[in-house]
């Protein structure tokens, strides 16, 4: 197979109101050594129809029922003839003005991911992150370039987490000391709020089971700092819930 150094995967169903623009933005960029792969869950609105308006811009078109978003994006990791990959979703759009500088980080220093900024309502999320910002919140997906070799060590995204599988993928790359991880300072691409996750409790995750996944990916103590803030957000919810209670019989 002819070798790609980028593949943008676009996961559907569903999505006539918003896909248009995605498609669009992705081809205002497209190059010969990037791929657009489009996996669709077997769509039962015109989500089919605007894909095939746009059928000679798509390099690999799968069209099947899937277990969910993060199955459908594994079948896409798979099928990829790129070194990295970006997962741009319906309703989002890349930011092309970017995008040359990005390409030639991957070209010359070769990290194992990438990542920047997205805009949403007119807002930055969310700048550089460590470790210890990793255990407050998530980077968003849309903003990430993720090496294919790293993402098929890791076992790609993991279905036991419904909404947040990214997340736990995010913490694998920064929980392996030998990954090189680079932050650049700029917009990766508009994104389209609310998304999956604010829609879709992962109970898995956020679970005991969420304590589990920081020790095994960050380190006892990080484990230990995600406990605390956990504890602290249930005591502050308690206390204003005291302080907002009626006195009785006034």
């Amino acid at each position: 197979m002819d070798e790609k150094l980028l593949s943008i995967i676009t996961v559907t169903y569903n999505a006539e109101s918003n896909l248009e623009k995605t498609i669009q933005s992705i081809i205002k960029i497209k190059k010969s050594y990037i791929e657009y792969i489009v996996i669709d869950g077997k769509s039962r609105d015109n989500t089919l129809k605007i894909i095939n308006k746009y059928n000679d811009n798509i390099d690999t078109l799968i069209i099947e029922k899937d277990k969910g978003i993060y199955d459908a994006q594994n079948k896409g990791i798979k099928l990829s003839r790129g070194k990295y990959i970006i997962f741009i979703q319906a309703g989002d759009t890349i930011v092309g003005d970017n995008l040359n500088e990005i390409i030639n980080i991957m070209k010359k220093e070769k990290p194992d991911m990438i990542y920047g900024n997205v805009r949403w309502n007119h807002t930055l999320y969310d700048g550089k992150f460590n470790k210890l910002k990793l255990c407050h919140h998530n980077i968003c997906q849309q903003s990430i370039f993720y090496s294919v070799d790293k993402m098929l060590k890791y076992g790609c995204n993991n279905l036991d987490y419904n909404s947040l599988a990214d997340y736990d993928l995010n913490l694998k790359y920064f929980g392996d000391k030998s990954n090189d991880i680079i932050y650049y300072d700029g917009i990766i691409a508009n994104f389209e709020i609310p998304g999956y996750s604010a829609n879709n409790p992962d109970n898995n995750f956020h679970g005991k089971r969420k304590w589990n996944i920081f020790r095994k990916r960050l380190g006892f103590f990080y484990f230990c700092i995600v406990v605390f803030i956990d504890v602290y957000r249930t005591a502050k919810k308690k206390l204003k819930l005291i302080v907002n209670v009626s006195p009785q019989g006034r």
